[in-house]
Protein backbone atom coordinates (compact mmCIF):
# COMPACT_ATOMS: atom_id res chain seq x y z
CA UNK A 1 0.00 0.00 0.00
CA UNK A 2 1.46 3.77 -1.12
CA UNK A 3 -0.72 6.58 0.37
CA UNK A 4 -0.85 10.15 -1.20
CA UNK A 5 -1.47 13.66 -0.84
CA UNK A 6 -5.47 12.88 -0.73
CA UNK A 7 -5.06 10.82 2.51
CA UNK A 8 -6.69 7.91 0.50
CA UNK A 9 -4.28 4.80 -0.03
CA UNK A 10 -3.08 3.14 -3.40
CA UNK A 11 -3.55 -1.15 -3.08
CA UNK A 12 -0.80 -2.05 -5.59
CA UNK A 13 -1.64 -5.44 -7.31
CA UNK A 14 0.50 -8.37 -6.04
CA UNK A 15 -0.25 -12.02 -5.96
CA UNK A 16 -2.38 -11.95 -2.81
CA UNK A 17 -4.22 -8.31 -4.45
CA UNK A 18 -8.28 -8.88 -4.42
CA UNK A 19 -7.42 -7.73 -8.45
CA UNK A 20 -5.69 -10.21 -10.02
CA UNK A 21 -2.41 -8.27 -12.70
CA UNK A 22 -3.85 -7.52 -15.76
CA UNK A 23 -5.05 -5.45 -18.57
CA UNK A 24 -7.89 -3.79 -19.69
CA UNK A 25 -9.69 -1.97 -22.34
CA UNK A 26 -9.94 1.85 -22.50
CA UNK A 27 -13.90 2.86 -22.68
CA UNK A 28 -13.76 6.49 -22.10
CA UNK A 29 -11.10 8.81 -22.36
CA UNK A 30 -8.52 9.19 -19.77
CA UNK A 31 -7.06 12.89 -20.10
CA UNK A 32 -3.57 12.90 -18.08
CA UNK A 33 -4.20 12.90 -14.37
CA UNK A 34 -7.83 12.82 -15.00
CA UNK A 35 -10.90 9.98 -14.41
CA UNK A 36 -11.95 8.39 -17.77
CA UNK A 37 -13.36 4.09 -17.78
CA UNK A 38 -12.20 0.77 -19.09
CA UNK A 39 -13.54 -2.59 -19.06
CA UNK A 40 -11.76 -4.59 -16.52
CA UNK A 41 -12.27 -8.32 -15.38
CA UNK A 42 -15.96 -8.46 -16.80
CA UNK A 43 -17.54 -4.76 -15.72
CA UNK A 44 -16.66 -0.86 -16.03
CA UNK A 45 -14.12 0.97 -13.91
CA UNK A 46 -13.57 3.94 -13.33
CA UNK A 47 -9.66 4.31 -13.97
CA UNK A 48 -6.98 7.24 -13.84
CA UNK A 49 -3.45 6.98 -15.50
CA UNK A 50 -0.71 9.66 -13.95
CA UNK A 51 1.33 9.93 -16.94
CA UNK A 52 0.83 12.75 -19.45
CA UNK A 53 -0.89 10.86 -22.32
CA UNK A 54 -4.27 10.58 -23.02
CA UNK A 55 -5.67 7.05 -23.53
CA UNK A 56 -8.52 6.67 -26.42
CA UNK A 57 -11.51 4.17 -26.25
CA UNK A 58 -9.99 0.44 -27.83
CA UNK A 59 -6.87 1.04 -26.10
CA UNK A 60 -5.25 -1.35 -24.24
CA UNK A 61 -3.45 -0.44 -20.57
CA UNK A 62 -1.96 -2.59 -17.67
CA UNK A 63 -3.71 -2.44 -14.32
CA UNK A 64 -1.02 -1.34 -11.84
CA UNK A 65 -3.31 -0.66 -8.88
CA UNK A 66 -6.75 -0.10 -7.14
CA UNK A 67 -7.37 3.49 -5.11
CA UNK A 68 -10.52 3.64 -3.66
CA UNK A 69 -12.29 2.43 -6.35
CA UNK A 70 -10.57 3.73 -9.10
CA UNK A 71 -8.19 1.79 -11.25
CA UNK A 72 -4.34 2.95 -11.59
CA UNK A 73 -3.30 2.13 -15.32
CA UNK A 74 -0.57 2.73 -17.54
CA UNK A 75 -0.73 2.44 -21.24
CA UNK A 76 0.72 -1.23 -22.87
CA UNK A 77 4.06 0.05 -24.98
CA UNK A 78 3.74 -0.08 -28.43
CA UNK A 79 6.39 -2.51 -29.40
CA UNK A 80 8.23 -0.51 -31.95
CA UNK A 81 8.11 -2.06 -35.85
CA UNK A 82 10.87 -3.83 -37.50
CA UNK A 83 12.43 -1.27 -39.60
CA UNK A 84 12.18 -1.93 -43.32
CA UNK A 85 14.87 -4.27 -45.30
CA UNK A 86 15.06 -6.13 -42.15
CA UNK A 87 13.40 -9.84 -41.09
CA UNK A 88 12.21 -10.63 -37.62
CA UNK A 89 15.69 -12.34 -36.68
CA UNK A 90 16.90 -8.73 -37.34
CA UNK A 91 18.99 -10.26 -40.32
CA UNK A 92 18.86 -7.97 -44.06
CA UNK A 93 17.01 -9.03 -46.74
CA UNK A 94 18.53 -9.29 -49.88
CA UNK A 95 18.58 -6.60 -52.64
CA UNK A 96 16.17 -7.20 -54.80
CA UNK A 97 16.27 -3.78 -57.73
CA UNK A 98 13.53 -5.63 -59.52
CA UNK A 99 10.91 -4.66 -56.76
Amino acid sequence: MVGDSSGSTLHELSSNSPLPASEAVVDEVILPGKIGRVFYSGSWWPARCDQSVSLQPGETVHVLGVQDITLLVEPVAVRDPEPLGSTLDGSELPFNPAI
